[in-house]
């Protein structure tokens, strides 16, 4: 191999090589399609005795970024389905039907003005009693699956 060939061997590595690391430096700093909200959500049953609390429960998930309904999560052993979705300005309302137990409700939430964390609440309505669930959310990293 001549120095010419040698030298153009040379460069087309450094080049690829580049291309390469370019790559994955852009891939690095591309978006991803989630992102990881920590929710808390706490059960308040109407009749309740005083001093008597339900636990709270946390939870983490990723949310698809474009998401059209607010960043909370289901039961999925109460079978409920979330629909007529408005948004305005900073507040997220929606509808609720759960079939296990049978019951209804209405959910809002309300962004602080960054958008990075949220307060709210879901009333249920059921033949059991009423139920209403205070939530707040804060939004974390980015992340790469979301639900």
């Amino acid at each position: 191999m001549n120095k010419s060939q040698l030298r153009g061997l040379s460069v087309a590595v450094l080049v690829v090589a580049g291309a390469t690391s370019l790559f994955w430096a852009m891939a690095a700093d591309a978006p991803l399609p989630g992102e990881t909200w920590e929710t808390t959500s706490q059960p308040m049953i109407e009749g309740m005795p005083p001093g008597m609390q339900m636990p709270v429960s946390r939870l983490s998930r990723c949310v698809a970024k474009n998401s059209a309904g607010p960043p909370v999560a289901t039961n999925p052993q109460q079978s409920c389905t979330n629909s007529n979705y408005q948004s305005t300005g900073l507040k997220v309302s929606w509808a609720v039907s759960c079939t296990g137990p049978t019951s209804t409700g209405v959910g809002e939430i309300v962004y602080a003005p960054d958008k990075k964390s949220f307060t709210g609440m879901i009333k249920f309505m059921s033949a059991k009693g009423n139920m209403t669930i205070n939530l707040t959310g804060n939004k974390g990293a980015d992340c790469p699956n979301p639900k």
